[in-house]
């Protein structure tokens, strides 16, 4: 079965992502690949936007540790205190999720380990990945839309 999910994915990484379907299709494929090959510990932000795209209920334990970040923060931002302001390695761990610093860096491991084409071919793939995750995980961004100026994510 492994095969055949990695021809699939190799060949939405290859053609290109231009809607939230296939977006979702993507998370959906890596997170059975991250299954068979017990790596969800180990891409753990990896796991939890897999999850976060494929489930209206985040109820993991790495999803439980990476939104007690946001619950740890959530008094100080109740309280007036701006994301700057945080403390240290609170507004550290805030930013780095936020910003999917964490989820860029698994996710570029987890496609170079399994020989994926990198999603950085493209300069502003990542911004048009980011809105089509966005999508698919819930939220929703004027235009609605995943296609890049030359017509096609990769």
């Amino acid at each position: 079965m492994i095969p055949n999910i990695l021809r699939k994915l190799e060949t939405l990484l290859n053609t290109g992502i231009t809607a939230e379907t296939e977006v979702v299709y993507l998370m959906s494929g890596l997170r059975k690949l991250l299954e068979q090959q017990q790596a969800k510990k180990q891409y753990k932000y990896l796991t939890f936007h897999c999850d976060w795209t494929l489930h209206s209920k985040l109820e993991g334990p790495a999803a439980q540790e990476i939104l007690s970040k946001f619950d740890a923060a959530n008094p100080h931002l109740k309280a007036g205190v701006e994301l700057h302001e945080l403390p240290g390695d609170l507004r550290s761990e805030i930013d780095n999720i936020s910003q999917m610093k964490y989820f860029k860096k698994e996710l570029a491991e987890f496609l170079q380990a399994n020989g994926f084409p990198s999603i950085n071919a493209v300069r502003k793939a990542w911004t048009i990945f980011g809105r089509c995750l966005s999508v698919a995980a819930g939220e929703t961004h004027s235009g609605n839309y995943c296609v890049s100026d030359r017509g096609r994510w990769r």
